[in-house]
């Protein structure tokens, strides 16, 4: 190589990460604005949960429950050691993450696109839903996708060089993927899916199957720690093809997960993501019809994207078909970079209109995106508004939280405005019991009769509960003396 040769391949090499970095800039800075303005909701308590409690007891909690999440939940223990807790500092890792993701992804566009359609590529991915969802989400979910991403781009340069440090990287980063979501167990075996389609040669593909064997070891503690914590996925409905495909086709990409109704009506946000969802699949299709029509780069990037985005969502739907119901479209988030790969090659594959068609999809993702910004943008919930409401509480209050679902989580999210108050009925801490939530006594007659003459009790709009533990304190003498009602949580203060 002569050296005018080995100066250009610099300048081609400087100038694609000087693009990259610049898409993971421009990326924070569409993704940052109304970081903040959302509640904290049950999921991100339950981080706030495990991260708040020592090293020992966080190793207790990842043997009892949550062990997918043990490897997020470490790294922003570290995080929050450092800084203090709110909205913006617990969501912030994953938009970093996020960012992180969109410059691997325009990195790995370009290994078969040209610099204008792998940022076109990454682009997609900054304006999807699911990521814009994900890059405010106190959650493990961009640290997943940033690790998909780099895996995908390890096994894509070992395939093109051939250096074995690469398949060793490979492994180590597949490992740790697995140790992240337990899910990234089957981009793997996408992986090998893609190495079948490109006809491989045998012997490279024994040496990836190595690989691949050698990343299920590193993250096999997770693995068998994980195999019997399946109840934390809650008790969901039985799933059914029907159901997968709608998900698939909409909360999993182009929906994120179900945003408030606080300033975008859901007759809005709803059909932008349903249209964005019929649009952005049929744009896909006609991408994998031009790769089969004329087999080149589009087949290459078919064969890499299309694996990684169905066949996790397709083997994970047949064991939820066969058994209990363990498919969620938001541990899937780490296929949004595929997808947004396979939706620019569409936009590409387009003969007249491409810039009209995009600037509709990135039209339709705007609705979504705010009501992903707004006080109750997750899932409605309004913890940050029921611990205000609790400020009010004076020396000596006592506190009751209901426990189906259990709102002491809003206690975790925003523990100020519980400070003072008494939680009488609390038997072991979340630390002490190795779980997200604690122990509580049962509400009784008995429980009562020495209770505060105050409470505060609070409740989840959805426990069937609520009317006997009503009952509970009218028969003790108490009396209803406010009331305020949200999206998600109620509270009473009783007095007597």
């Amino acid at each position: 190589m002569t050296w005018r040769t080995r100066t250009a391949s610099r300048f081609r090499s400087a100038h694609e990460w000087q693009g990259a970095v610049l898409l993971a800039l421009c990326a924070a800075l569409w993704w940052a604005p109304g970081i903040s303005v959302p509640s904290l909701w049950a999921d991100e308590a339950a981080t706030l949960s495990a991260v708040g409690r020592s090293w020992p007891d966080l190793v207790r909690l990842t043997g009892n429950i949550d062990a997918v999440h043990g490897v997020y939940y470490a790294t922003v223990k570290v995080w929050l050691d450092v800084l203090p807790n709110s909205e913006l500092t617990l969501r912030l890792p994953s938009l970093v993450a996020s960012a992180a993701t969109a410059s691997t992804l325009y990195l790995l566009a370009r290994t078969w696109l040209s610099r204008g359609s792998a940022a076109l590529a990454s682009v997609a991915f900054i304006a999807l839903p699911r990521t814009t969802w994900m890059a405010i989400e106190g959650r493990s979910w961009a640290l997943g996708t940033l690790v998909a991403t780099l895996t995908t781009l390890l096994l894509v340069r070992w395939t093109d060089s051939r250096r074995p440090a690469l398949l060793v990287f490979y492994a180590a980063m597949a490992g740790l993927g697995v140790s992240v979501n337990i899910y990234m167990a089957f981009l793997v075996v996408g992986h090998g899916v893609t190495l079948l389609m490109l006809r491989t040669p045998w012997r490279r593909v024994a040496l990836w199957c190595f690989a691949a064997a050698a990343g299920g070891l590193i993250g096999a503690p997770v693995i068998l720690r994980a195999s019997g914590q399946r109840g934390q996925l809650g008790e969901r409905a039985s799933l059914t093809p029907l159901s997968w495909l709608v998900d698939v086709a909409t909360k999993q990409f182009t929906l994120g997960d179900t945003p408030g109704d606080d300033w975008v009506p859901r007759l809005l946000w709803l059909g932008s993501a349903l249209a964005l969802g019929t649009l952005s699949w049929l744009v896909v299709a006609i991408g994998l019809w031009s790769a089969r029509r004329r087999p080149s780069v589009g087949s290459t990037v078919a064969a890499w994207g299309l694996p990684w985005v169905l066949v996790p969502t397709i083997v994970v739907a047949a064991l939820s078909m066969v058994g209990g119901n363990v498919y969620h479209p938001r541990y899937f988030s780490f296929g949004a970079p595929a997808f947004a790969l396979l939706l620019a090659a569409g936009l590409v594959a387009i003969p007249r209109g491409r810039v009209v068609v995009a600037l509709v999809l990135l039209t339709l993702t705007l609705p979504v995106m705010v009501s992903q910004r707004t006080p109750h943008a997750k899932a409605g919930y309004d913890y940050r508004d029921a611990a205000a409401a609790v400020e009010g509480s004076r020396a000596g209050d006592g506190v009751y939280f209901g426990d189906s679902p259990p709102a002491r989580m809003a206690s975790i999210a925003y523990p100020k405005g519980f400070r003072g108050v008494d939680d009488f009925l609390l038997r072991e801490t979340p630390a002490q019991e190795a779980s997200l939530d604690g122990t509580s006594e049962a509400l009784s007659s008995g429980s009562v009769r020495g209770a505060p003459s105050r409470i505060w009790a609070m409740w989840s709009v959805r426990d069937p509960e609520r009317d006997a533990d009503e009952s509970v304190f009218v028969d003790a003498g108490y009396r209803k003396w406010f009331q305020w009602d949200g999206p998600e949580t109620d509270v009473v203060l009783w007095v007597r």
